[in-house]
């Protein structure tokens, strides 16, 4: 979806849903794919869930589930249709974790992995000495921090220009719109940040009716453009939503719609008949 993850030297703002659920589940699978990967991690949270032994582990080898791909030989159209990796899909670049399933001690000595994760204030942050792979911030406008509005844009500004020097470091903070006492402020973190998602969880939300598959909508504020003059990749559609599969196992992106048929797409005509004779009357 960014064209390969977090781009390196860049910012990156998450909205979070309204009790931020969701987006702790994307943060903690954020995590744990660093500590597969031996990246170095500061992370400034006031959150316990990012603790060790509540990351999700990596799930190695994925049992072939034929149930859906039975269900899409229903609908022709689907044929046509290139499978969009979410963005937790196995892949070289972001492997599928597993919810249900925690990262122990043992899985860490299995694998050799050292969890470099480091919980650090918010003023140690901004030391031109660390060099981090990886900058995680959990709600910093959290009215506990204590900050204005104005502090919390100085303080992403400082961030971004430190980040601009660091050839290996990508930051990603996470904000709650609910938060914000100023109606400025949300634009212009919009405008300092190199890319911006927000998840905007139905939670009894009306809405919930009309995608019942998904937990809610994953919006595509900014996309990130770092030393270019256009993104790093094309989105086909901007109607995506995110939702919990198998038992709430897996957190995935997926598109919403299918998209319109078009002229190289399998039509109706094509489909296989239900009715055995040669009659004008088909269904």
């Amino acid at each position: 979806m960014t064209g390969g993850g977090l781009v390196t030297g860049s910012v990156t703002v998450l909205e979070e849903d309204s009790h931020a659920i969701y987006s702790g589940l994307l943060v903690r699978c954020l995590l744990s794919q660093s500590i597969y990967d031996n990246h170095l991690c500061m992370v400034s949270s006031r959150n316990d869930h990012l603790n060790l032994h509540r990351l999700p582990s990596r799930i190695t080898s994925l049992k072939q589930d034929n149930t859906e791909d039975q269900m899409r030989q229903i609908a022709w159209r689907y044929a046509s249709q290139k499978v969009d990796n979410s963005l937790l899909s196995s892949g070289p670049t972001a492997p599928k974790m597993d919810l249900s399933s925690p990262l122990t001690e043992d899985l860490i000595r299995q694998h050799g992995l050292t969890p470099n994760i480091s919980m650090c204030p918010l003023h140690s942050l901004l030391s031109s000495a660390s060099q981090p792979d990886r900058i995680i911030i959990e709600t910093l406008n959290d009215p506990t921090v204590g900050w204005t509005d104005e502090e919390l844009l100085r303080f992403v500004f400082r961030l971004k220009s430190l980040t601009r020097n660091k050839t290996n470091t990508s930051v990603l903070i996470t904000v709650n719109p609910q938060y914000f006492t100023k109606s400025f402020t949300r634009s212009r973190l919009h405008s300092m940040a190199d890319a911006v998602f927000e998840l905007d969880a139905f939670e009894g939300d009306p809405r919930s009716k009309m995608y019942p598959d998904f937990e809610g909508l994953f919006l595509l504020h900014k996309l990130p453009r770092v030393n270019s003059l256009n993104v790093a990749k094309r989105i086909e559609t901007l109607d995506i939503g995110f939702q919990l599969k198998k038992n709430s196992r897996y957190f995935e992106v997926d598109k919403l719609f299918l998209p319109p048929e078009d002229e190289e797409a399998p039509s109706r005509a094509n489909a296989p008949s239900c009715s055995s004779s040669s009659s004008n009357i088909d269904f």
